[in-house]
């Protein structure tokens, strides 16, 4: 469905994000961030259902820069 939107088809977050994380009641919008193997974030906004107002895609690399870092230190 992602990919048929002009999506990039591969976030999840902002189903998810949406699902649990979506804004309160009062807030008008909501940006996560999830700093993962590749970083990514969703922004949620109270513009109708759970996730009627959710947008997220892939920004960078997150902790893959540190995990290949770590491993060329310690081993």
């Amino acid at each position: 469905a992602d990919v048929a939107l002009d999506g990039h088809g591969a976030p999840l977050m902002p189903y998810f994000d949406g699902q649990v994380l979506g804004p309160p009641a009062g807030v008008a919008a909501r940006l996560l961030v999830n700093i993962g193997g590749i970083s990514n974030v969703t922004f949620l906004t109270n513009s109708g259902g759970a996730v009627a107002g959710a947008a997220g895609f892939d920004c960078g690399p997150g902790c893959m820069l540190l995990d290949q870092l770590s491993d060329r230190l310690f081993g």
